[in-house]
């Protein structure tokens, strides 16, 4: 269940960790007593039943997480958040009816998660902290060892990855079609140039125009001298920013490309993020009216516009996933079973967070001041930025776009 689940593995935990959950919950399909009925049948998926006593264990273990033991505080917590034991019920047997979709799926798609895989996403989110330390702090304040976060985060999370490629492989366009939209974009295209920088602070002129000295004097590589002083993230790649038919360059920096050949050094070009050295390190031109075969186009440059157009491999597989589970066999009881310990009864509850109008708030005569701090957001399902993580690099000149958002 989405504000549930979201509370449960690591609403307490800092962003950063948050922000790596894509499926969360207790497990996942038919796996850790999912599919044991000894307490009833909550629902089945394509002949595979999801059992009643998992639904109760899964509240009452997101119950003790959350402190609310009581029956008054559990009552107090679904009246705030406008639940009911059903709704509670039905979000939760939805929960487990989407994980054992996904493993159907990846068995349909010859899809596995492997140890590689799981180690590599862990790190990466271990790398979003300062210290193992820190991370492991992260999890014991949300009350997780590292063990259930890998089997109920990241594994999970993985498996959806892999999905949302092996869907996104099966509708990747034909070369037939990639021809078309290349032609289609042939006066962006021919042309173009790929270029590679080094960035220095807008202070650092002198410094620029040693390394530009340098460089011209054959005494260090472009490459080298982006490796070492460039301060954005391109410096790795030395100072590599692609081609500018596949990104959005500061009219500064486009001016001065503009007026360079393949292996051409411009002198210090200034820019909003500071002072440049560019290097033309490619260019391509359309060998007469239309492009004719993909394979004469750079790799880059038809990779870019393959997907130009096409929705991302997870709004493709969201897409892919709604028709799959419109299409599975799924049975839901709709009856929740007699004596379920998280039916208390509501009445008499009165939600905390209701707020009263300006006509019961506001003296006759007074004048309502604009803006109210109940149009403030306070919902508990919003994922915050990561600890340390970073936007586009400063300096970068290509206009970086955001994407891929964790999964629900």
């Amino acid at each position: 269940m989405r504000k549930m689940t979201r509370a449960k593995q690591g609403l307490a935990l800092t962003a950063a960790l948050a922000l790596s959950v894509a499926l969360v919950g207790c497990g996942g399909g038919g796996g850790n007593g999912v599919s044991d009925t000894s307490q009833g049948t909550a629902a089945t998926v394509n002949g595979v039943a999801i059992g009643e006593k998992a639904v109760t264990e899964y509240i009452a273990d997101f119950r003790a997480d959350q402190g609310l033991e009581s029956d008054e505080d559990w009552a107090q917590w679904m009246v705030d958040y406008g639940y009911t034991p059903e709704t509670v019920r039905d979000e939760v047997i939805d929960y487990y009816i989407n994980q054992e979709l996904y493993d159907q799926a990846a068995k349909e798609l010859g899809v596995e998660v492997s140890q590689d895989d799981v180690d590599a996403m862990l790190a990466q989110t271990k790398s979003m902290f300062e210290s193992d330390e820190a991370f492991a702090t992260a999890l014991e304040n949300a009350g997780m060892t590292e063990e259930e976060y890998v089997e109920n985060v990241v594994e999970p999370n993985v498996l959806q990855q892999k999905l949302a490629e092996a869907v996104e492989a099966q509708e990747a366009p034909s070369s037939e079609d990639v021809l078309v939209t290349l032609n289609n974009n042939i006066e962006s295209i021919n042309g173009s140039k790929r270029s590679s920088h080094i960035l220095f602070s807008s202070e650092d002129d002198a410094k620029a125009q040693e390394v530009l000295d340098a460089i011209n004097a054959g005494e260090i590589t472009f490459e080298e001298a982006a490796q070492e002083n460039s301060l954005d993230g391109s410096a790795t790649n030395g100072g590599d920013v692609g081609w500018d038919c596949t990104a959005t360059f500061v009219e500064d920096y486009q001016n001065a490309l503009d007026g360079l050949g393949k292996d051409d050094v411009s002198g210090l070009v200034t820019s909003q993020y500071g002072i440049h050295i560019i290097k033309c390190t490619d260019e391509f031109t359309v060998d007469g009216d239309e492009i004719t075969d993909v394979s004469v186009v750079p790799e880059d440059i038809v990779e870019f516009y393959s997907n130009t157009g096409s929705t991302s491999s997870t709004v493709s597989f969201y897409t892919w996933f709604a028709e799959f589970r419109e299409n599975a066999d799924i049975t839901i009881n709709e009856e929740m079973p007699e004596n379920a310990p998280y039916n208390v009864d509501l009445s008499g509850y009165t939600s905390r967070y209701e707020t009263t109008t300006l006509e019961e708030t506001t003296p006759a005569g007074d004048e309502a001041e604009t803006g109210t701090d109940a149009d403030a957001d306070t919902d508990t399902d919003t994922a915050e930025p990561a600890e340390g993580e970073a936007g586009a690099a400063e300096g970068e000149p290509t206009a970086q776009s955001e994407g891929t958002p964790a999964a629900e």
